[in-house]
């Protein structure tokens, strides 16, 4: 989930009633990859046990996996005030099959 994909629609964003409360996880929150992984294991694990697990739940679940990983990249590769030089420590740039970090940089 893109903020400017989401707010484009459609989404979950654009779908919600305009009064429904919402719970946004940004990918700087230190806790949210792990919240959401927590969030598919538990989504997965209820569709099972109610026998409603499909290819349409095992998408969301792998969707939600997938965000996660991309939260922590995403904040893998934003620059902190006070570090060196973006090569110097993202970890993108010590894996030799990327030629391009997350972030844009080339490698």
């Amino acid at each position: 989930m893109i903020k400017r994909q989401e707010l484009a629609g459609p989404s979950c964003l654009t779908d919600a009633a305009d009064d429904e409360p919402l719970f946004v996880l940004r990918a700087n929150d230190e806790l949210a990859p792990e919240i959401v992984e927590r969030w598919a294991v538990a989504y997965r694990q209820r569709k099972i046990n109610e026998g409603a697990y499909g290819n349409a739940q095992q998408n969301k679940f792998q969707d939600a996996l997938q965000l996660a990983q991309e939260m922590r990249e995403w904040k893998m590769c934003r620059v902190v005030p006070g570090r060196l030089g973006h090569a110097e420590w993202c970890v993108h740039h010590k894996d030799p099959t990327l030629s391009m970090c997350n972030c844009g940089a080339a490698l």
